[in-house]
């Protein structure tokens, strides 16, 4: 009788522990869900505003642009392909693993292209800020081509490695994600985690401790011959784009802390639920920069406005309401 009763206690408890899990698998999905969409939406919603807003159309913004198309392939790519990787347990990929090995490269390299840019962007801004002579030489219409084209190279070049053994991909059963074999090549976790990882923040904080050095520099500058000097003073826009690229760049960098710490010193003895949800908090990231620029930008609201205006199907009135909004959103802080 004890026998039976330990057998239908456990088999309650196993009940308990499916339902829980099933719980937890729904919310996970959920989530990817409402960032694939919210993503999707958001980086579409950047490209536009770049491309319709006349205060947009700036070279530098060439970079955005990229940020944004790398954080949508991640949006509208990876995402639901790890919720139908979710739904079948993976046997999908297993039954097609070209596409497994082909959507383990996207997310790679579309993840790297993100922080790439973000470093590319600082380092943009930190020539115009404190060697604007060098800035025009360096940054022109001919060049910008390449520097893109540059980047995106060299983060295939950080996950080609895969394709000739070190490393490799596959179907992480724990993530619910076609990806890097974080076991058999942690040599190459380490690769990534230095070149995608740590150096273009380094660049990052770098570029952004010397802007600071020459801000207060100037200032004092400034403040001792009495006047401002148009070709000392730090642009309106430059603060506008450095303020949203900041706080992009410190957001990347709590979003991403998660993974990192777990593929480099906890994989494999924490609870898979644990690295769920640091793959779903390091794909978020894609999903916020729209509202970033939105809440440090104030013309990035108006190209956000201007590019809905363009798609809703509104007739001769939008033209009004376009310019009361556009007063409106001039009205406010920047």
């Amino acid at each position: 009788m004890e026998y039976f009763q330990d057998q239908n206690e456990s088999s309650v408890n196993d009940n308990i522990i499916s339902s829980e899990n099933n719980g937890f698998i729904i919310g996970y999905l959920v989530l990817l869900a409402l960032t694939a969409f919210c993503g999707t939406f958001g980086n579409i919603l950047v490209i536009g505003a770049v491309l319709v807003h006349q205060k947009l159309r700036i070279l530098s913004n060439i970079f955005i642009v990229n940020l944004a198309i790398a954080d949508l392939m991640v949006s509208a790519i990876i995402n639901p392909f790890s919720i139908l990787g979710a739904l079948t347990e993976g046997e999908f990929f297993y039954k097609y693993p070209a596409l497994c090995e082909t959507i383990a490269c996207l997310c790679i390299v579309s993840c790297m292209c993100s922080i790439w840019n973000i470093a590319a962007i600082s380092i943009n801004r930190y020539i115009c800020i404190c060697h604007r002579l060098l800035y025009y030489d360096m940054y022109t219409k001919e060049k910008m081509p390449f520097y893109i084209f540059g980047l995106w190279l060299l983060c295939f070049g950080i996950d080609f490695p895969n394709f000739v053994g070190w490393g490799g991909h596959e179907f992480n059963t724990e993530g619910y994600l076609c990806v890097f074999n974080f076991l058999t090549g942690y040599n190459y976790t380490l690769y990534l985690t230095f070149l995608g990882i740590c150096t273009p923040m380094t660049l990052v904080s770098f570029c952004y401790f010397r802007i600071l050095i020459f801000a207060r520099s100037v200032r004092k500058e400034l403040t001792k011959i009495g006047k401002m000097d148009n070709d000392k003073k730090i642009k309106q826009t430059d603060l506008r784009l450095l303020r949203s690229i900041a706080t992009i760049w410190v957001v990347f960098i709590l979003m991403w802390a998660p993974f990192t710490a777990f593929v480099l010193f906890f994989y494999g003895t924490w609870p898979k639920w644990v690295f769920k949800m640091a793959v779903a908090l390091a794909h978020t990231n894609s999903s916020i920069n729209c509202i970033i620029y939105a809440a440090t930008n104030k013309h990035f609201r108006e190209g956000y406005v201007k590019f809905l205006l363009l798609c809703l199907p509104l007739k001769k009135q939008s033209s009004s309401t376009l310019s009361s909004l556009n007063i409106a959103i001039n009205t406010e802080n920047p």
